[in-house]
């Protein structure tokens, strides 16, 4: 149920997750907070994969072993296509959780007809 003054629309939670220097910021504008941890927390994970890994693979340029800058470089690259992924399911998932916020879910799923009710007259 929606808070009284607050509007959520799709667009506003993706301009939200799109902040990197906010991860999970559409999870958390959705009231999401379990999703918010875990995809910030993965976000902030591989961020830090990424800037850890450029700095062995300068490291390992400047000493001039290129097996190990190769190979850093390479890790470095994976690590950050794996960032961009959890970033646009981050903005996918905010946008979907925005458009569905106020999708009114029912356990009556029933379509109206009674079985109890229905009279079939034959005239033969």
């Amino acid at each position: 149920m929606p808070v009284s003054g607050c509007i959520y629309t799709g667009l506003t939670a993706v301009m939200l997750a799109i902040g990197f220097m906010s991860p999970a910021w559409g999870q958390l504008y959705n009231r999401k907070y379990v999703k918010a941890l875990i995809i910030g927390g993965a976000e902030i994970g591989f961020a830090y994969g990424v800037y850890y890994q450029h700095r062995r693979y300068k490291k390992a340029k400047r000493e001039g072993n290129d097996v190990a800058a190769a190979f850093y470089k390479d890790d470095r690259n994976r690590l950050g296509w794996w960032l961009a992924g959890i970033i646009l399911y981050s903005m996918a998932d905010a946008y979907a959780d925005a458009h569905l916020w106020d999708f009114e879910l029912s356990p009556n799923l029933s379509m109206g007809l009674n079985p109890g009710c229905v009279i079939v007259y034959l005239d033969l």
